[in-house]
Order: structure tokens, then C-alpha cells, then sequence
């Protein structure tokens, strides 16, 4: 089985230019055998003294940083550089405004360019008592323009926050009742507060999710044609973390993306059909795809009863 490294490197464009995002200590793609930038929250100098007393991060071996990431976002950091392939590692649940951050990969990804995602599993890590995140959530930081994590992000991540045996990581899924909250209460609240007041920027865990519940949003967004990507790979939950990969596609229509990700049969979805495929019943069913609505949605509340074709 490839290795973490070798999975999110296989089939990137060796010859192009890349960008990965917060490589910190550890970059997926070293310098020494890509042409690759780094984009950060802060400069190198920053990461620096962010991560002095860190004990799982080397200091000496923080990447220097190219583009720092601030409110006006990702893409405006890197201006008009553009990536053949993207990587990120573990920051896409740090994102305040996810969807806005996807279309700025989107935007600084040549079209067959590839972005590879690593993103934690809820139930692998500190996160495992708080409650999935939906489409909702990330829908109304877009509507917000969000550009920090929002009171809820921070009160939800410290109240949440926990530990299985005095680690904040592992493998496999303990028992709930294993779990040890990190702080009590009337602590979190009283954080929260300071949070919020400061004109500091506090990072939390905005979103957290298994990978059914992350993919279930981007069906979402995909119906609502906000969701620019094809989903061409995904490795399950190994460790704490599951990856996948997107790719940039001008040619591709809203359907042919919103067919390209995996079934998440979570929620009412459970109910499908073991043979149900979102891109057979669009294709069966040509007036849906006129009407963009959502076919699982549609297949469960109208579409069975209808004895419309479903694979």
C-alpha cells in the first residue's frame, strides 16, 4: 500500500509549479524535489515564534513562507500565480469560510490541475464529542463572508474539545463514555469570551466531520453549483485522517461533478437503493438536470413513487 506521501503525490505534475498550504515542518512536497511555493497565516517568522515551545513541531524545519494568507483570502495572496497541483494538510476544518475557500483553489488551479486534501476524522481525534458539521454551517460563513472563526466555531470547539487516555489523536473509535472533555464549562465559556473580544485571531477546529459527512456537504453544494470541482480520489480513514483528491475540470457541467463524488449514505440517503447512482438517475432523467434539483432528494420524495429509473 503506498505510503500518506505517496498517495497525495501520485499522478501531480512533476514539471509544473506547486503550492502546498501550511506545510510547517513537514512539507507533503519538499523543495528539494518540486517546484513548489508555501502559503501560510503568518511569515516564516511568525510560524517561528508561533510554534517556539511546540513539542511536535521542529522549529528549524519550518518551510520559508511565499504567500501569507490573510482576510482578503487565498487567492488574492498568490495573485496571479497559478498551480498545477495543490496540496493541504489538516487545514481545511481551520478554514472560516470553506466554500469561498474552495473557489479560491479553484481559482489559482490550472484547469487539470489537481488539489489533494489530508483532513481529520472527527472520531480519530479531540473533536469526537462534538456534533458533525453540515451544509448549513458552512452556507451561512459564506452568506457572513466570514474571515475568522465565528463565536459559535470557538464556544463549540472548547466545549467540545476532549482526550482518550491523555492524547488528543489515535486510532481506531473509543467507547464515548472513554472520552475526557479537556476543560469544564464555565472555562470554555469564560475563553470564548476573551476570544471574541480580542481583536486576535483565534484558531479552532471550525468544522469537523467523518468522511461521509463531508462529502454529503459537497453533494450539497454541488446541487447548488458551488461546488467547482470533479472528485477523482479518496483513501479512507487511516490514523486520524482520510484523503481525497479534486480536480479542476472547465469542461465539466454541475451534474457530471455532482455524479463524480461518493455516495454518502448517511441521513435519509440510507434509504437509497443499494444500485442508486446520482450520475445514472440525472442521466435517466434529463428534466432534473434542467430543473437542478437534488436527486436523492428528489429519487426519495417523488422519484420512487414515480417508477423513475435509478441506475
Amino acid at each position: 500500500m503506498a505510503s500518506r506521501g505517496e498517495w497525495m503525490q501520485a499522478g501531480l505534475d512533476g514539471n509544473g509549479l506547486a503550492l502546498e498550504i501550511a506545510p510547517l515542518d513537514k512539507p507533503v512536497l519538499p523543495r528539494s524535489g518540486w517546484n513548489v511555493r508555501y502559503a501560510d497565516h503568518l511569515d516564516t517568522t511568525g510560524l517561528m515564534h508561533k510554534y517556539a515551545s511546540h513539542g511536535t513541531v521542529d522549529k528549524d524545519a519550518i518551510q520559508t513562507v511565499n504567500y501569507v494568507v490573510g482576510a482578503d483570502g487565498l487567492a488574492a495572496a498568490v495573485g496571479a500565480d497559478r498551480f498545477s497541483a495543490i496540496i493541504s494538510s489538516h487545514v481545511l476544518e481551520h478554514v472560516p469560510n470553506p466554500i469561498r475557500w474552495l473557489q479560491d483553489i479553484h481559482a489559482i488551479c490550472a484547469d487539470g490541475g489537481t488539489a489533494v486534501f489530508a483532513v481529520p476524522d472527527r472520531l480519530r481525534c479531540f473533536d469526537s464529542l462534538r456534533r458533525p458539521s453540515v451544509i448549513a454551517d458552512w452556507l451561512g460563513a459564506y452568506l457572513e463572508g466570514a474571515w475568522r472563526p465565528s463565536p459559535r466555531n470557538v464556544i463549540d470547539a472548547l466545549l467540545g474539545e476532549c482526550s482518550w487516555k491523555g492524547q488528543i489523536t489515535w486510532e481506531g473509535e473509543p467507547a464515548m463514555d472513554a472520552l475526557r472533555h479537556n476543560r469544564q464549562p464555565a472555562l470554555a465559556l469564560e475563553m470564548a469570551r476573551q476570544a471574541v473580544a480580542s481583536s486576535d485571531y483565534y484558531d479552532v477546529h471550525c468544522w469537523v466531520f467523518q468522511p461521509s459527512e463531508l462529502f454529503a456537504i459537497f453533494h450539497g453544494l454541488a446541487v447548488l453549483d458551488l461546488f467547482p470541482f470533479t472528485f477523482s480520489g479518496f483513501r479512507g480513514t487511516e490514523g486520524n485522517e482520510f484523503l481525497f483528491r479534486l480536480v479542476r475540470d472547465d469542461a465539466s457541467s454541475w451534474e457530471e461533478r455532482l455524479g463524480s463524488l461518493p455516495l454518502a449514505r448517511t441521513g435519509r440517503a440510507a434509504a437509497l437503493p443499494e444500485d442508486f447512482s446520482v450520475a445514472a438517475y440525472l442521466a435517466n432523467n434529463p428534466d432534473l438536470v434542467a430543473a437542478r434539483v437534488d436527486p436523492i432528494i428528489h429519487w426519495l420524495e417523488y422519484g420512487r413513487h414515480e417508477g423513475r429509473r435509478h441506475a
